[in-house]
């Protein structure tokens, strides 16, 4: 029991995505049953057109997939592509972890906050055993899955970069300062999956799209949507963040607030993703928050295009009000963003348990609360994000790291200020349009459910910004 538990992290997102466990999470495919038709695409470099319908103009660019390389690891890269009965199609992008700068993203695997390749998920015997990943949103095997009858792609993540790198970035290992080149090739390996989607799922077949990922995988979801939406402009093509709330300012630590957009612009080359056609988003990478960038994108092709896309997609998040690994990565980025950074260590304790329960000890400004603050910028970019009609999110109870490659995404209940929200009913109403609207859980009388924490059991926000002196932030 504890393996399947343990490798199912991995694509559940970022709670595995500190890398300290890959010998085990490197057996997951094998360890799941054969169930399908999943099948392995080995892509090579290439380029990759398409006519950008939203306005007039071309998108052109070379491609060379690979994975991180870290020392050790094997570089190549792969996707996985399962046919179902309908004409529908769903991309799901992989999460597992971020790194920046050589204290992450070299060093020990207890250091790391990344997976760096696909080769052990991927062994050379799935094309024989056809093994597939079944759970969740991708389970094709049950009735209440609003996504049972679709094709399905999976891609695959090992770059580091949140899918949106295009950068072969040298680092000082921490240990030992010796260099090595990682590859930030996020935007590489997504554009050789829509390389495959031109030729294997052109839009003349499909009826709609629906795209998302968990963790940093839902990231690339919302930064790859322009794209995607370019090559199926006159389909209905909607987005779902899972875990990817985008809280990045760590100002109080000294550091700018647009720090993280400064670092992974240059480490990741991370403008390389940005939408130059949408007006409202290009050349602004650095000033750009993800609430920002959900409304600014759903507002281009409602109404802010050239030539308007037909029909009205959708877009939504999903978070826990408390999630202990996207709070884990908020320390991270705390403590090596400032400066001086964190001194490095080999141990577990250089950033935390990945659930965040120590975030606050490590958090480098005692007076402010970081899980606290990390669930006031979750809902200010949430409703930043709501400034767009199109947009709706869903917030549950507790500290669990994404839900939508989990059983869970059947089972979990929003308790409401309005009542009990069912989440695969709510992910059904996403795509049928009706009864579309906010699933919010209950502040009072702690429906919201703070998880405990180092400093205290429950967590305790009185008094901090964005809370009340009750306590209660919503």
């Amino acid at each position: 029991m504890r393996l399947v538990v343990s490798v199912f992290a991995l694509f559940v997102g970022l709670i595995s995505c500190s890398a300290q466990r890959p010998p085990v999470e490197g057996l997951l495919l094998e360890a799941l049953l054969a169930q399908g038709v999943w099948q392995t695409i080995y892509p090579g470099p290439g380029s990759f057109t398409m006519a950008l319908r939203s306005t007039s103009g071309t998108y052109a660019r070379s491609y060379n997939p690979i994975c991180s390389g870290r020392p050790g690891t094997n570089p190549s890269y792969a996707f996985l592509v399962k046919r179902g009965s309908s004409s529908n199609l769903l991309i799901n992008f992989m999460g597992g972890g971020a790194c920046w700068s050589g204290a992450n993203c070299l060093g020990p695997s207890s250091t790391i906050t990344y997976y760096p390749e696909v080769a052990s998920l991927i062994p050379a015997t799935l094309a024989v055993g056809n093994q597939v990943i079944d759970q969740g949103i991708l389970n094709h095997n049950r009735s209440d899955n609003p996504f049972q009858t679709w094709n399905m792609v999976f891609v695959s993540y090992c770059s580091g970069d949140i899918h949106v790198g295009s950068a072969d970035t040298v680092y000082a290992d921490p240990q030992t300062g010796v260099q090595s080149v990682i590859h930030h090739h996020g935007v590489d390996n997504t554009l050789s999956v829509l390389s495959y989607l031109q030729a294997q799922f052109p839009e003349s077949s499909v009826s709609r799209v629906f795209i998302t990922g968990q963790s940093a995988g839902g990231y690339g979801a919302i930064f790859n949507y322009p794209l995607i939406k370019e090559m199926y402009y006159s389909r209905q093509v909607d987005v779902l963040g899972d875990a990817a709330n985008g809280v990045l300012d760590v100002s109080d630590t000294g550091a700018a607030a647009n720090q993280f957009q400064q670092t992974s612009s240059v480490n990741w080359n991370a403008t390389a993703s940005v939408p130059s056609w949408i007006p409202t988003i290009n050349g602004q990478y650095l000033t750009l928050s993800i609430g920002d960038f959900y409304n600014r994108v759903a507002t281009y092709y409602e109404s802010g295009a050239t030539n308007p896309a037909p029909g009205k997609s959708r877009f939504a998040q999903y978070t826990a009000a408390y999630d202990g690994n996207q709070r884990f990565f908020f320390g991270v980025m705390r403590n090596s963003l400032k400066t001086p950074a964190k001194t490095y260590t080999t141990t577990d304790n250089m950033w935390g348990r990945t659930d965040g329960y120590d975030a606050q000890r490590l958090g480098s400004n005692p007076a402010l609360n970081v899980s606290c603050n990390w669930n006031t910028q979750m809902r200010a970019q949430g409703t930043l994000a709501a400034t767009s009609p199109l947009y709706k999110r869903v917030v549950a109870a507790g500290s669990v790291h994404t839900i939508s490659m989990s059983n869970s995404y059947y089972t979990t209940v929003i308790q409401t200020a309005g009542g009990n929200v069912r989440l695969v009913d709510w992910y059904n109403s996403m795509l049928t349009g009706s009864g579309f609207a906010d699933a919010i859980c209950a502040h009072a009388g702690s429906k919201c459910a703070a998880p405990n924490t180092e400093e205290s059991t429950p967590l305790n926000c009185t008094g901090q910004p964005g809370f009340n002196g009750a306590g209660d932030g919503w």
